[in-house]
């Protein structure tokens, strides 16, 4: 076997995986599985292979990452396309094709098309097409009548953030402090909000979309119940954290933003949440990737704080969602 990563060690691992997969999977002699490439992402180890028989030639893509991870995200998969996330529909999610009965590795089929996350860096056509196409694929999901249970609130997470960022930038707690309450005190007011099938990690390089206009999306590990406002506003704070990562700007972006919230509302038909709640939203972004990059990655970018809490503060105060 032969990896894109020379990596021995990755390579010895999958080719210790393969056969018992092929076995849980019963795959017999006459399908050949050749290996693409392996890579690793995060703690996350991924493989492509493509499947050569008499019927079909198709790429699929597995993964190995702990077991209630991939338990969730196969899970998920399933729900998702025997819900309708499947071709003929525009709006899909990969065919989940099976698992180790362990749930060590989990196979799926590759997305096709390109990430939104590159198409958004080409020209203003392509980027403000593919936006609108993923605002369209959110609503889709959202739209699913799945029942929901009530995934994991951000308020007790946001708390862990803020006190972190103070901790590391002290001298900006009094502006952490007046985001931290204003969040808090507009996502605490939530007696009746109608819980979606919600992906609960949507960004740009969560969602594929092909030249045939299929829009995909990938790695749903945090997929849950959540209010519609939740998917929106991590969304747009990602993908302007991306952009000013990448430029220096969040004006680099917002044009690819307002799109995709085009795309959303048309889709949705009246049904977009109050724009107070997706601010808030996408203030508490801010602090969750200040909090991922200085506290966790300890990517001494602190260059990034008073922008993004800048933008915070504008998304929780002004309601600014570009």
């Amino acid at each position: 076997m032969k990896s894109e990563r020379d990596d021995p060690a990755l390579a010895a691992r999958l080719d210790a995986v393969l056969p018992l997969l092929r076995a849980d999977l019963q795959i017999d002699e006459t399908t050949e599985w050749r290996v693409v490439k392996v890579w690793s992402k995060r703690k996350k180890m991924l493989f492509e292979v493509e499947e050569l028989n008499q019927q079909q030639h198709r790429t699929l893509v597995g993964r190995m990452v702990r077991a209630d991870r991939n338990r969730a995200c196969f899970q998920a998969l399933e729900a998702l396309w025997a819900g309708g996330l499947r071709p003929p529909s525009t709006f899909t999610v990969p065919q989940p094709i099976g698992h180790l009965s362990n749930w060590e590795v989990i196979l799926q089929e590759k997305a096709p098309g390109d990430l939104l996350d590159h198409l958004l860096a080409r020209d203003a056509g392509t980027a403000g097409r593919s936006a609108v196409m993923a605002g369209e694929w959110l609503n889709a999901l959202h739209s699913l009548p799945l029942e929901m249970s009530a995934h994991v609130s951000m308020l007790p997470r946001l708390d862990l953030w803020v006190a972190a960022v103070r901790e590391l930038s002290p001298q900006h707690a009094r502006t952490l402090e007046r985001i931290h309450s204003r969040i808090s005190m507009q996502l605490a007011d939530t007696p009746d909000r109608m819980l979606v099938p919600s992906h609960g990690d949507f960004h740009a390089t969560n969602i594929f979309i092909s030249e045939t206009g299929r829009a995909t999306g990938i790695d749903f590990d945090n997929f849950g119940g959540r209010e519609r406002a939740a998917d929106l506003g991590y969304f747009l704070g990602q993908t302007a954290a991306r952009g000013f990562r990448k430029t220096g700007s969040f004006s680099s972006t917002a044009d690819s933003r307002a799109a995709f919230i085009q795309g959303y509302a048309t889709a949705a038909h009246g049904g977009m949440p109050p724009h107070a709640r997706i601010g808030s939203f996408i203030g508490g972004t801010f602090l969750r990737l200040l909090h991922d990059d200085l506290y966790l990655m300890k990517s001494g970018r602190t260059d990034l704080i008073v922008p993004w809490l800048e933008a915070a503060e504008r998304a929780a105060f002004r309601i600014d969602l570009e």
